[in-house]
Parts: C-alpha cells; sequence; structure tokens
C-alpha cells in the first residue's frame, strides 16, 4: 500500500527541505516512564526494526487494554496492523483491522483509502460481491454516505475542508523505517502537515480555476492512472516471482562475456571527406605519401588538418568525448584495426566521411565473475522480467475481447 503520486511528492519536498539529523529535542519517554506514549514509541521502534509482529501485539495491546489511546490512534494504529497483516498475505486479519478503523468512521482521503484497502482484501479472499457493494458504496458522492460526524483532532482547515491526525498518522505509516524516522517527531509531523496543507491548496487552486475541465488533464490523468494500475499488477504478477540463483548468474556470464569487461580506449586521427570518390582519392594517396601529407592537402576539417587530424583526448568506448561524438560508430568503424594502421572502414557522419587512423589503443580486459556478479544477476534479472511482461501482454490480448484494426493506422 503505497502513497499516491501527489503524496510521494509531498514527501519527497519535505525530506529535501529537511536534509538534517532528526531534532534533539524528538518527543522520547523518560527514562522509568511507561506510559501510552512510551509503549507508542516502543511499537514503532519494533516496527523499524523489522520485529511486525512484535509491534502488531503491541499496538493490539495498546488499543485493547490501555484507555489513553485517542480515537486517531486507534485509527492509525489499526491501519498499521492491516498494513503489515497485508504485507505478509494475512489478508482476513487485515481485513478484521480496517473494519475496526472504519468503524471509527474516519473521513475525507483517509476514509477513502481505508475503503479501498477493504475491498482489495475482500477481493484477495475471494468475497467479491461484497467488494463490488463496498467499492459501490465508496463511489457515491460523500453526501450520500454516512452522514456521522467524526470526533477525530482536527490539526488543520481549509475552507470547510479538514486535515485530521489520523490521516496524517496513517500517511507516516505507510512510509519507510528510513522516512518514519525522520517525521515521526513533533517537528517532521509539523513539515509534513505544512506540506501536505499547501499541497490540497495547490489543488483547491487549481480546481477552483477550471483546470480539471480541460481536455489535457483530464487525458493526462486518465494515462498516468491506468498506468500506475498496470504498473502494480506488473509488480505484484511478474516482479516479485522472479528468482534469479548464482548459478543463473555465472551462466549468463559465461554466456554474455563481452558485456563484462573494462572499456577499449583509442586515440585516433581522422581525414574527413565529402564522398566516396573522395575517399578512393584519399586511400590512393596514402598508399604513397604520409598520412600528415594528405591530411593537410585532402582534409575537409579545417579544425585538425594541419595538426594531423589527431583529436584530442582517448575515446573510450561506452563514453562521450567532445569532439568524436559518434563514439559507437568509431568503434565500429575501426574494428580490430591495429595501432598504427588506417581502418579499412570509414564513418559516416553529417560532417561526411571520416577514415580513421588509429595511433593507440588499449583493449579492455574482461572482468572476474565475482566483480560483476551483481550486475549479471541484475541485467539476467531485467531480461527474464521483460521476457514475463512480454508474455503477460500476450495472454492478456488472447484472453480478451480485443479487436485490432490495423489497416485502420495507414489512413
Amino acid at each position: 500500500m503505497k502513497l499516491t503520486s501527489a503524496f510521494a511528492l509531498s514527501i519527497f519536498v519535505f525530506l529535501v527541505a529537511c536534509n538534517k539529523e532528526p531534532s534533539s529535542t524528538s518527543v522520547a519517554a523518560k527514562a522509568g516512564d511507561w506510559d501510552t506514549d512510551a509503549k507508542r514509541e516502543w511499537a514503532a521502534n519494533l516496527r523499524n526494526e523489522g520485529l511486525e509482529d512484535e509491534a502488531i501485539a503491541t499496538y493490539e495491546d495498546l488499543i485493547n487494554h490501555d484507555g489513553g489511546l485517542s480515537k486517531s490512534a486507534i485509527i492509525g494504529s489499526s491501519v498499521v496492523i492491516a498494513e503489515i497483516h497485508m504485507k505478509k498475505g494475512r489478508y482476513q486479519k487485515a481485513l478484521a483491522s480496517l473494519l475496526r478503523a472504519a468503524q471509527l468512521r474516519p473521513e475525507g482521503e483517509l476514509g477513502r483509502r481505508i475503503d479501498t484497502w477493504r475491498i482489495e482484501c475482500l477481493e484477495r479472499l475471494g468475497k467479491g460481491a461484497a467488494a463490488d457493494r463496498l467499492l459501490d458504496r465508496a463511489s457515491k458522492p460523500s453526501g450520500e454516505r454516512s452522514a456521522a460526524k467524526t470526533t477525530d483532532v482536527v490539526v488543520a482547515e481549509i475552507g470547510q475542508e479538514q486535515i485530521h491526525l489520523a490521516e496524517l498518522e496513517a500517511l507516516i505509516a505507510q512510509q519507510s523505517p528510513e522516512l518514519r524516522a525522520r517525521i515521526e517527531t513533533k517537528e517532521g509531523k509539523l513539515e509534513l502537515l505544512k506540506n501536505l496543507v499547501a499541497q490540497r491548496v495547490m489543488e483547491r487552486k487549481a480546481r477552483k480555476l477550471g483546470l480539471t475541465k480541460d481536455e489535457k488533464v483530464q487525458l493526462a490523468i486518465e494515462l498516468a492512472t491506468r498506468d500506475i494500475l498496470v504498473r502494480k499488477l506488473v509488480a505484484d504478477e511478474v516482479a516479485g516471482k522472479i528468482d534469479v540463483s548464482d548459478k543463473d548468474a555465472k551462466l549468463y556470464f559465461e554466456a554474455n562475456r563481452a558485456r563484462f569487461r573494462e572499456p577499449n580506449q583509442v586515440q585516433v586521427a581522422h581525414i574527413v571527406v565529402d564522398d566516396l570518390e573522395r575517399e578512393k582519392a584519399v586511400r590512393e594517396a596514402l598508399e604513397k605519401e604520409k598520412w600528415q601529407v594528405v591530411c593537410a592537402r585532402l582534409s575537409q576539417d579545417q579544425a585538425s588538418k594541419d595538426k594531423g587530424g589527431v583529436i584530442e583526448g582517448v575515446v573510450v568506448e561506452g563514453q562521450s568525448h567532445d569532439t568524436m561524438r559518434d563514439v559507437k560508430g568509431l568503434f565500429t568503424a575501426i574494428g580490430e584495426t591495429k595501432a598504427g594502421a588506417v581502418a579499412p572502414k570509414s564513418m559516416k557522419t553529417s560532417a561526411g566521411r571520416h577514415i580513421i587512423k588509429v595511433l593507440r589503443r588499449q583493449d579492455g580486459k574482461p572482468y572476474p565473475f565475482e566483480k560483476v556478479k551483481d550486475a549479471a544477476a541484475k541485467m539476467l534479472r531485467a531480461e527474464r522480467e521483460q521476457a514475463a511482461i512480454g508474455e503477460l501482454m500476450h495472454q492478456a490480448l488472447k484472453q480478451s475481447d480485443v479487436k485490432i484494426f490495423e489497416d485502420k493506422l495507414s489512413q
């Protein structure tokens, strides 16, 4: 369960603005105190350390046996519990925790998000009909839903719109342990709230200006929504199911040794001419005269012709070069040409035909497997994921009622 792009952007802006160590004034329980706040901090620390089931037990104990929790804290804790259960595939327990949060009637974005998570749990539990009913109810305008008002703590107001503490805590709960450590302090929550309010204010202004009616905006929203859904589907169906062992990586390395080596390096000179006829004339002249003489007389590159056509600096395969822009074309043209020899093939660019002389070259040595094992595994995983995505798309087209009118593409 991740934040929407807008919320993620707010979090990112906040982190950039607050790129500093957590304040020494962070709220922490005093030694010997074991009150509600101390227990909540302990639960958060358990989760940050990866002890998620222990964190669940602590949050449940707080909810069930501690009378000091506010409604917002109960909602926020229930959402955290549900998130952990969903991550571990325990959808029935997640649903129970979400129902507890929903019974306290959270409003706004948090309420809508809890409904969305409940729908996902129901669908994964095979309760499609119940998921459909909840989806229909959640899709109704807010005025048609339950009129009951929440008593949750209001931390900000924008006109008639309210932002509740439970929503802020739920946003924090969805973040990585590293990010939560930065924003769970009072100062961190304040900065996060300011960014959230600013984002809402700008959104309200955009709506008041009628930007949502712009056809381009509507199309962009639709395309972004589809892209997010497809990416999530691919992540669930493909990315998490690809396994690459060390043996697989070694076999991939052996089959693609040319990709795992130091880059080749060369220093070259060139003679530039307009066409093939002039190139033939240059090559004939080189059989009788020295390179520097022919270059000065026949090269059309005014910047280098009087310097023997030398390209300054070393050209490294796979890296950009200030003068020799087409690095790939250069290495293709010179091939295995030895130092001191003229490449049999010329290189064509917008400037003309380049006749290349290799002045010096250093061929890259192959890397040992242990040095590139992780890179090989990453490349193999990417190729397998791409193949799996292709198969997923093929099956989607095959199993759905799809008609493609290829003949209309030429109109």
